[in-house]
């Protein structure tokens, strides 16, 4: 959507402030940028997994020619193994709840990268009542 450039005097005769119209703009996602909700996911994440290492849109995933996804958070928690210390990998992507149906291609290509990779654990998350819903996402969903 192009917006006009209005003078400040063009803006004072409709009535409106520049102000108000910047605040009336919907927000735009920047990278590395945690929202509100992002945020209170992460100290969910700190609190449940205290010896995890815990990134935010760490990883991009090519999917196909001009296709990526970047999770919005990469949890590496260190287990122990046979001779070796190992690292279990997941992925969280967080949705609010109220955006969850307008957030669909996020979904499709979390979706598509648990397809791709398996060896991943991939996660959604969405705030709920109790706390956060967390639902596993595996290839083999539709």
């Amino acid at each position: 959507m192009v917006t006009p450039h209005y003078t400040d005097a063009e803006f004072a005769a409709l009535g409106k402030t520049r102000e108000a119209e910047a605040a009336r703009r919907p927000a735009v996602k920047r990278r590395g940028v945690l929202n509100k909700t992002e945020a209170r996911f992460a100290m969910y994440l700190a609190a449940m997994q205290p010896d995890a290492r815990i990134d935010f849109e760490a990883e991009r995933f090519r999917l196909a020619d001009g296709t990526n996804y970047t999770p919005d958070f990469r949890v590496a928690e260190r287990c122990e193994g046979p001779g070796a210390a190992l690292w279990a990998i997941s992925f969280f992507e967080v949705n609010p709840a109220s955006r969850l149906r307008t957030e669909r291609d996020g979904i499709v290509r979390l979706k598509w990268a648990a397809q791709v990779n398996p060896m991943y654990r991939f996660f959604l998350a969405r705030p709920d009542v109790d706390g956060w819903l967390i639902k596993r996402i595996t290839g083999e969903e539709s």
